[in-house]
């Protein structure tokens, strides 16, 4: 992520304001301040914590009054505007796929214990559009357009996952799709004349671009969409910028929008998510029903992505056909007898592999090669959107598995064959169930993959 400015406190601009805050308030400060860089989430919070103790105009105004100055643009304002839905407020719309549409994503194969099930959801309309007179935002998702704060977000979705979307950098309070609420505004901003928007909160994690944004941005692609320039934010990884110049129509540009910044589009081009895109779950509250995906309209946009990409990789050759993408060891969702299983993998002839390590093109290339697939449940996984139908993959979890259908669903459907090995927790994660770490136990691993790669040699 691309650094901050220095932190003022070391540089004698400390403190900015004299507004007292709160222990809480502190420590959430000083969360934002720690390592190298500012940490979006705490400094966001503590702008909710103000607002909600202050008042909208008098809790903005003291917000940007102790975060470290340059953080936010200068001559930032506040106004009070209705919350739209995307769907109400672009037109000239092409419509990818209905509203209405029943969702069931079937569980994958899983050998060990978990609270898998068939996961039921129902289909939001998903659609490119226009809006005209746009300002948006460096690592926001919201659109100022027509008087309004336009938001992705249709009905009581927002009211029904309890997501905070006032952890958007551009939207100050919260409010269901439809009453009115306070967003950032901008006095002065460059303009450009037309652009098609990637921005967002999480486009910086992998896992969200590779399942809300590249999803998205294909479908729009092989529905006639055809963008000259394409928004992007500048703290992605150098992968992320890779993996859409690979897909984009040739000739397109990407024009960096800085962390934060406001800019003018005259005509801007959108695409809605798949399903209802979460900012800021609040707790395990969300099901994972109102998660699910349309495993049919994920795997069309998977194809689109496999289509286009093989035309820029050509013939793939010569790479292992067995790959386990390691994980790194993380607080969270970590397997900690990891080197163990690695050994076991390495033993039976697999390439050990760190995808973060590789550029896109590689990462693609390699499971465009592979026949069996192997490795931790995490957003590394998800490369497994690019296999080629035909190949086997083996996914190691903890016994918290039901969330796993959306992804699951869809690539079956799209020709993978997935199974899952869980094992017992290890630890504990009190806020959100499917962050535990977990251990695998090595006998049932080294039987399962001696099945699976016996069963790929027949």
């Amino acid at each position: 992520m691309a650094p901050y400015p220095p932190d003022p406190r070391t540089a004698g601009a400390w403190p900015m304001t004299d507004i007292v805050l709160e222990k809480q308030e502190q420590a959430k400060l000083d969360r934002a301040l720690k390592g190298q860089g500012y940490n979006l989430r705490p400094l966001f919070e503590l702008r909710r914590s103000l607002v909600a103790r202050l008042g909208p105009e008098a809790g903005f105004a003291a917000w940007l009054d102790v975060a470290p100055e340059g953080v936010f643009p200068a001559g930032s304002g506040l106004a009070a505007m209705p919350l739209a839905g995307m769907a109400q407020a672009a037109h000239a719309q092409t419509l990818i796929a209905p509203a209405g549409r029943p969702i069931e994503a079937h569980p994958p194969k899983v050998i060990g214990p978990g609270n898998h099930r068939v996961l039921h959801n129902t289909g939001r309309a998903v659609y490119t559009g226009r809006l005209d007179g746009a300002v948006v935002r460096g690592a926001s998702g919201a659109i100022l357009a027509g008087g309004q704060l336009v938001y992705d977000a249709e009905g009581d979705e927002i009211a029904r996952t309890d997501d905070a979307i006032d952890l958007d950098p551009a939207i100050v309070t919260r409010a269901p799709a439809g009453a009115t609420a306070h967003a950032v505004t901008a006095a002065d901003a460059p303009s450009i004349p037309e652009a098609f928007s990637l921005l967002g909160w999480s486009t910086g994690h992998f896992g969200h671009w590779m399942l809300e944004y590249l999803p998205r941005f294909a479908l729009a692609l092989a529905h006639g969409a055809n963008p000259r320039v394409l928004l992007v934010d500048d703290f992605m990884p150098d992968s992320h910028y890779q993996a859409l110049k690979m897909l984009a129509p040739d000739g397109a540009e990407l024009h960096v929008v800085p962390r934060f910044s406001a800019l003018k589009v005259d005509r801007l081009e959108v695409v809605s998510t798949l399903n209802y895109a979460v900012l800021a779950p609040q707790s395990d509250a969300v099901t994972n029903d109102q998660l699910a995906v349309d495993p049919a309209l994920l795997s069309a946009a998977v194809t689109e992505m496999a289509v286009r990409m093989d035309r820029v990789l050509g013939p793939v050759t010569g790479g292992p056909d067995k790959v386990y993408l390691s994980r790194r060891a993380f607080g969270r969702r970590a397997l900690v007898n990891a080197d163990e299983i690695e050994d076991i993998a390495r033993a039976a002839g697999f390439a050990i592999v760190q995808p973060e390590t590789l550029g896109f093109a590689e990462q693609v290339r390699l499971m465009r090669g592979a026949r069996v697939m192997v490795g931790p449940e995490g957003s590394s996984m998800m490369l497994g959107m690019f296999c080629r139908p035909g190949t086997t993959g083996i996914l190691l979890n903890h016994e918290h598995t039901e969330g796993l259908a959306t992804m699951s669903a869809a690539l079956e459907h799209y020709g993978l064959a997935a199974t899952v090995i869980t094992g017992p927790q290890d630890g504990d994660d009190t806020r959100f169930a499917h962050n535990v770490s977990y251990r695998i136990d090595p006998a049932l691993f080294t039987r399962v993959l001696d099945e699976v790669l016996a069963g790929a040699r027949d």
